[in-house]
C-alpha cells in the first residue's frame, strides 16, 4: 500500500489496496499513486493503518500510532479506528499513555506500572472499580464524564417533537404538548433548529396555518446539524458537550443525512 509502488499488475492486489483506501475514507483515485511526502499528517497515518492490515494479520501491534498528531486530527482517526475495528473486528494490542484514548478504543484495558500489571479489566470496571489509588490517580478524577464515552447514545434515544421551519407558531404550540423544546426541520427533515417553550408563550393555537401569522422561523434558534446534533452512534459524553455549547437541556440524535430520528435529554445523561 506504499505510495508510489502501486503500479503491479496483480488486480487481486490492487483490488486490496482500492479497498483499503476505501476503508480509511481515501479515494482510489486520488490517493493511489501518491507519494508519502505528498500526504498531511492524517493522511499518512490512515495509510500506515492500511498497510499494516494489507497482509491481513491475525494480531496487530499498533504503538502510539496517533501520538504525533494535533488534537483534531486525533480524535478524527480515533473515531475512523473505533468505526473500522468494529467492521475488521481484529485483535489489536493498542499501546498509549492517553487514558481517555484507552478508554475510547479498548474492549480491555490494561494499566502497567514500572513494567509490573497493576489491573487488567473492562474500561467500565476500571472507571468504577479502580484497583489502588495509583489506578485512580492515574484515570483522574473526572471517572463520571469517562464512564459517559463508553455509553452510546443509540441506547438512550427518545421519540423527539419536531416542527417544519414554515409553520406558524400556534401550530408549533400544539405540536409542542407537553415537551419543553421542538426541534425545527427543513423539508427534507434535517433538523435547522429548535424552539423554547418559553418562545411559544402568547401564541394562540390553531389547526391551520395563517397566512399573516409569524411562522416558526420568526422564534426559532437556528443551529447547524454539526453544532447540536448527535448520531446513534455518538456517546453520551458527545451528547452532553452538545447540550452545554447549545444551552439547552437535550440533543437532537440524526442519521447521517441530520434527519432528525431523536433525541437524548439531561435527565438521561445523568441517570446514565
Amino acid at each position: 500500500v506504499v505510495p508510489g509502488l502501486l503500479k503491479w499488475s496483480d488486480k487481486r492486489t490492487a483490488e486490496r489496496v482500492d479497498g483499503l483506501l476505501h476503508l480509511f475514507g481515501l479515494a482510489p483515485g486520488d490517493y493511489r499513486d501518491k507519494y508519502p511526502r505528498q500526504l498531511s499528517g492524517g493522511e499518512a497515518q490512515r495509510v500506515g493503518v492500511a498497510r499494516a492490515l494489507a497482509a491481513d494479520p491475525a494480531i496487530l501491534l499498533m504503538d502510539e500510532p496517533f501520538g504525533a498528531l494535533d488534537p483534531i486530527t486525533r480524535e478524527v482517526l480515533q473515531t475512523e479506528f473505533a468505526r473500522i475495528q468494529r467492521e475488521l473486528k481484529k485483535t489489536i494490542v493498542f499501546v498509549t499513555h492517553d487514558i481517555d484514548e484507552a478508554i475510547r478504543l479498548a474492549t480491555r484495558i490494561v494499566i502497567l506500572k514500572e513494567g509490573r500489571l497493576v489491573q487488567h479489566d473492562t474500561p467500565e470496571a476500571i472507571l468504577s472499580a479502580p484497583a489502588d489509588r495509583f489506578v485512580r490517580e492515574f484515570i483522574g478524577a473526572d471517572r463520571a464524564l469517562k464512564r459517559l464515552s463508553r455509553l452510546k447514545v443509540e441506547g438512550f434515544s427518545r421519540r423527539a417533537a419536531s416542527i417544519a421551519v414554515g409553520q406558524s407558531l400556534g401550530e408549533a404550540q400544539l405540536a409542542m404538548g407537553e415537551s419543553r423544546y421542538l426541534w425545527v426541520i427543513d423539508g427534507a427533515g434535517v433538523v435547522v433548529g429548535w424552539l423554547d417553550a418559553s418562545e411559544l408563550k402568547g401564541s394562540a393555537p390553531t389547526t391551520a396555518p395563517a397566512t399573516t401569522a409569524a411562522t416558526v422561523a420568526d422564534a426559532m434558534t437556528a443551529a447547524s446539524v454539526g453544532e447540536c446534533g448527535v448520531t446513534a452512534d455518538s456517546t453520551l459524553r458527545d451528547a452532553l458537550a452538545r447540550m452545554m455549547q447549545s444551552g439547552i437541556r437535550t440533543a437532537p440524535v440524526v442519521d447521517a443525512a441530520g434527519r432528525l430520528v431523536g433525541e437524548v435529554g439531561l435527565d438521561v445523561v445523568m441517570e446514565a
